[in-house]
């Protein structure tokens, strides 16, 4: 049902945003919907609900769906997974390798990745554009052992981080990440289409490896119009115990007992 909800939040999607619907404008009823894409009313309901937190359209119950008075695309990042978030628009998505090279690591990136200042580094700038237009830009730093066999063809890849691992033959253990919004350079605003100075999301992520070692800088300007940073936290209640704790003492307490 996933695949196919995705797919009428996509099509209906492209008719709002290309002005096919217009603002205001009623869409078609769940059940001429469920027959033009021949899919069941849940599907349906379903992909409109995306559309709805995406700031698309307005539902209400018994006048059923009309286009949002300001139509935007708000894409989540939940918990900064980007290519899980924008995997629904992949067939909308295309990625571009603006610059590649290799070069010096300056001084900010060496001590970012815990390398030595004037190493060598494959850099490169990318920008995702969404139905043709920017809506994310990136810089890629990847620290020389590890980039040997990277193209250009690979840094083209919406799902890097998994292909990059297939490429080099390593193995990523964790990515530290931090979110913050900043004013956009010039060259920023540029590529994104944007005035310079205006507000957008910046997320700066380094990968590292098994053995703990930095691997790579990934430093990622979101056009905030486009998207919205999005997470889901666990609530536990104060005096709710912590299983996961409480079972460590557990194990630890029968290890204590088995012992000889």
């Amino acid at each position: 049902m996933k695949v196919a909800s995705h797919r009428v939040a996509q099509v209906i999607r492209r008719q709002i945003l290309h002005g096919e619907y217009g603002i205001g404008q009623q869409l078609p009823t769940e059940q001429m919907l469920c027959e033009k894409f021949g899919v069941s009313r849940v599907t349906v309901r379903e992909g409109l609900r995306i559309l709805q937190d995406q700031g698309l359209i307005q539902r209400r119950r018994g006048s059923g769906s009309r286009v949002a008075a300001q139509p935007q695309r708000h894409i989540p990042l939940v918990h900064g997974g980007y290519f899980d978030s924008v995997w629904p628009y992949l067939d909308e998505l295309e990625r571009r390798v603006k610059t590649m090279r290799w070069v010096d690591a300056p001084p900010a990136i060496a001590t970012a990745m815990s390398i030595k200042a004037g190493q060598s580094v494959l850099w490169a700038e990318r920008v995702d554009l969404l139905s043709g237009d920017p809506v994310a830009v990136d810089e890629v730093w990847l620290e020389g052992s590890v980039a040997t066999r990277i193209t250009r063809d690979d840094l083209v890849h919406v799902d890097f981080l998994n292909h990059w691992q297939d490429v080099q033959q390593v193995e990523l253990e964790y990515v530290r990440q931090s979110v913050e919004a900043v004013q956009t350079s010039t060259a920023t605003a540029q590529s994104l289409q944007m005035r310079r100075g205006r507000p957008a999301l910046r997320e700066t992520c380094t990968a590292y490896l098994t053995n703990q070692r930095a691997g790579g800088l990934f430093v990622t300007h979101y056009r905030p119009d486009v998207f919205r940073l999005e997470s889901i936290v666990r609530h536990r209640r104060q005096n709710e115990p912590d299983k996961t704790a409480a079972a460590k003492r557990n194990n630890q307490s029968e290890a204590r007992e088995k012992r000889p």
